[in-house]
């Protein structure tokens, strides 16, 4: 399950860490009300800047007026996230309006999108409404086929959406840039593996047979995992898969859109 962004995940967590420790809070009420006023502080400032691009999305403002704002790779995501879930069914150039504001805040991102033929035939195929592509991964020799998480919605609910899954099922999370995406556990309902990728399909990271957070848990809790380099494409499958299908860094991934 796709988490936000690196920063404001670890940020959290050092509060988390601060607040709660072995398992027992400490301070005073004035320090815990203290610790919460940090918190959303911190909050604000990191999503103040993308809430203001937004408005500015909404309200038709020129392009080169976004980049000012200096956003990162998330927003661009979640831009162009939009930009394929308002799409008309088949109208690729019906997005070409957002792909325009996305380019506005990174001018690299239109090289980027050229080099990338899987990508721009995942987003040409995007059916709307929030349906699923589908996707057959090969992993060693080993054919996995994959729902495709491409819209913020999907990634954010990632597999939670199941209740279980085979050795040759999983999901694939597409993003439109490099970065270094935060994966965590909760709501999760089965442990998996989670394998990054970067724009080559090379393997980045791997975190092994992760077991869910406790419904319990507040999100403070839940472990947030990220890759040490940055990566274009997640795959989740189930525990061990990775160990038992030899996956490691640098282990090399074929991927194709399922028509």
């Amino acid at each position: 399950m796709y988490y936000i962004t690196e920063d404001y995940c670890r940020t959290l967590q050092d509060y988390s860490r601060l607040y709660d420790k072995s398992g027992s809070r400490e301070g005073t009420v004035a320090q815990s009300w203290f610790l919460l006023l940090g918190i959303i502080t911190i909050i604000g400032l990191i999503m103040l800047p993308n809430v203001f691009v937004l408005a500015k999305l909404e309200k038709d403002v020129p392009f080169e007026n976004y980049a000012t704002l200096a956003v990162d790779p998330y927003y661009i995501n979640a831009l162009t996230s939009k930009a394929v879930t308002l799409d008309s069914p088949g109208n690729y150039n019906g997005a070409i309006e957002y792909y325009a504001k996305a380019l506005a805040i990174d001018l690299q991102y239109k090289t980027a999108l050229d080099n990338n033929t899987f990508l721009h035939e995942v987003i040409k195929s995007f059916p709307g409404d929030n349906i699923y592509l589908h996707t057959k991964v090969v992993v060693n020799g080993f054919d996995v086929m994959a729902d495709i998480a491409l819209t913020s919605e999907q990634q954010t609910k990632g597999l939670d959406v199941k209740n279980n899954l085979t050795e040759n099922q999983g999901m694939f999370f597409v993003f439109q840039q490099p970065y270094r995406y935060g994966f965590w556990m909760i709501g999760m309902k089965f442990p998996i593996d989670i394998i990054w990728l970067d724009s080559n399909g090379v393997v980045t990271h791997i975190e092994h047979s992760l077991k869910p957070c406790p419904p319990a848990s507040s999100n403070l809790a839940c472990p947030v995992y990220f890759p040490e380099k940055d990566s274009q494409y997640v795959l989740e499958t189930v525990a061990g898969f990775s160990m038992k299908h030899n996956v490691g860094l640098g282990t090399h991934v074929s991927f194709e859109l399922i028509k």
